[in-house]
């Protein structure tokens, strides 16, 4: 994970420009360029998309509707450029229908959602043990730190 927090808010639209921040300041604490952004329909909004569109932003990749939804209005790709006059949202949409958007996006459920998955499956952490905001982030910020050190130690990277 390279970032990750908790927050009460019912839903994730004003959560993308936090997390996008917090993760180019931890990649360019180690010398590293934060390259694209795989975000779930919950993050499209206007104000995000004018966010992603900001310059030396990483190349966002934001579904604008539920992923069952999309895929079942998906239609041909776009091989023509775009016409002029369309909206971040209808550029996004349109983007995410080209073959490499495909691809992109389709990456996201292998990179996002495996490690919800192992840290609620494989390591047990159905719901948090301590109460209040601050401790529960700092709950979390642990469990996302050993998962991390658990890639590391089975990657062999931890022993060099």
């Amino acid at each position: 994970m390279v970032a990750c927090d908790v927050v009460q808010e019912c839903n994730d639209v004003g959560q993308l420009a936090p997390m996008v921040e917090a993760a180019e300041a931890n990649l360019y604490e180690i010398g590293e360029e934060p390259g694209k952004v795989l975000a779930d329909a919950g993050y499209c909004s206007e104000d995000n998309l004018e966010y992603m569109a900001r310059p030396g932003a990483p190349d966002p990749y934001i579904a604008v509707k539920k992923d069952h939804k999309q895929r079942a209005e998906v239609g041909p790709a776009p091989w023509v450029r775009a016409p002029k006059g369309l909206t971040r949202r209808q550029r996004m949409e349109r983007k995410l229908r080209t073959k490499a958007g495909k691809a992109m996006y389709k990456l996201r459920g292998q990179i996002v959602e495996a490690v919800f998955g192992q840290i609620k499956d494989c390591r047990r952490l159905g719901r948090f043990l301590l109460r209040g905001l601050a401790k529960v982030k700092g709950e979390f910020e642990l469990w996302c730190l050993t998962h991390n050190l658990l890639n590391l130690y089975r990657c062999g990277l931890a022993a060099g």
